[in-house]
């Protein structure tokens, strides 16, 4: 094997020359700053350019996920909220369904659905209630006749009255039209009863002892409704169970003087 001779004094000094001239255009090279300019008329230059305008548009679309641009251009928004993978707190996990329950579960038609949220004692409660305050009245009748006491078949006539002069938008419309004999009325309206008997049934509709109010009103304000207010609401707790997004609103009505029911 041949062994490698070693280099020369003339070889060693050309090696060392070399160096310094590669270290010397390195030094100029820092020495000052380069300065590039492009070509605006040149094909490629226009080329780039575009293609940096429509990145914000290919930002927006890209992959499966939306993106909204800031007018800054510089922050992005996603269109969807990021996942936390942090775990569900326990309070924020919903262990009852809603819907239905109880009795409720059974109803086969609407109007068992009615009972189960207006039963028959309050129902009776409301015949005792109203039949008082007709009694105390009756004096200011010339005829007995207009001034009849009430029974459930009549109270729950009213009931439905209601409801389909709900169903019909007629809430605003005279009611002698509605019990009109020309065509435009409602026949059932005219099946159940006179329109004479039905202001007077929604004149003296009663929810509590007239006779007692007074001394119930200075301790609640809403004594005139609280018996048949408290069953209702005990009703639809024992019988529904709402939802995890149901929301307590307030609704303003048109009212002029004193509001003596305010809590």
């Amino acid at each position: 094997m041949d062994k490698k001779r070693p280099l020369t004094e003339r070889e060693l000094k050309e090696i060392v020359d070399f160096d310094e001239d590669i270290v010397d255009f390195a030094d100029e090279s820092e020495g000052e700053e380069e300065v590039i300019q492009y070509n605006v008329y040149d094909s490629e230059s226009e080329q780039s350019a575009v293609e940096d305008s429509n990145y914000t548009h290919e930002l927006e679309n890209q992959g499966d996920e939306f993106f909204y641009i800031g007018k800054d251009e510089e922050n992005v928004w996603k269109s969807t909220p990021v996942s936390f993978t942090s775990k569900t707190r326990s309070k924020n996990i919903i262990k009852i369904l809603p819907g239905s329950k109880g009795a409720a579960k059974t109803v086969s038609n609407h109007l068992e659905s009615f009972y189960i949220f207006i039963s028959n004692e309050m129902i009776d409660n409301i015949i005792t209630c109203t039949n008082l305050y007709t009694e105390n009245k009756k004096q200011n009748f010339a005829r007995d006749r207009d001034c009849k006491i009430t029974s459930s078949t009549e109270i729950q006539a009213l009931f439905g009255a209601l409801y389909i002069i709900a169903v019909k938008k007629g809430n605003r419309v005279d009611v002698r039209e509605l019990w009109s004999t020309d065509g435009t009325g409602i026949i059932r309206l005219r099946a159940a009863f006179s329109y004479r008997k039905f202001l007077f049934l929604l004149r003296a509709l009663r929810f509590d002892n007239i006779n007692t109010r007074k001394e119930r009103q200075n301790i609640d304000k809403l004594a005139a409704i609280r018996d048949i207010y408290s069953d209702f609401v005990k009703n639809c707790m024992n019988n529904y169970i709402s939802g995890e997004f149901i929301t307590i609103d307030k609704m303003l009505h048109p009212f002029r003087g004193r509001c003596g029911f305010g809590q």
